[in-house]
């Protein structure tokens, strides 16, 4: 299925601070750019789950791509 992180903006002492919710991820699985005026976060989550007993073996993998673009203040400067 689709899958979309948490995103929070807020404005801290005249800088836009983002905090996205990425469980699970590693910086190398992740980009993050400026285009055309919006700050992009986008990359690849993998899932892998294994559970073994006695008389069952349960295996669960998800994959997705995401994509997340938050329009920046016309007056912002990028860093």
């Amino acid at each position: 299925g689709f899958w979309m992180p948490t995103v929070e903006v807020k404005r801290n002492n005249g800088n836009l601070l983002v905090k996205a919710e990425l469980p699970g991820l590693d910086k190398k699985d992740l980009k993050v750019q400026v285009v055309e005026n919006n700050l992009v976060i986008e990359g690849e989550r993998k899932q892998e789950k294994e559970e073994k007993g006695d008389q069952y073996y349960r295996a669960e993998r998800s994959y997705g791509k995401f994509y997340r673009s938050i329009p920046l203040p016309e007056t912002a400067t990028v860093d």
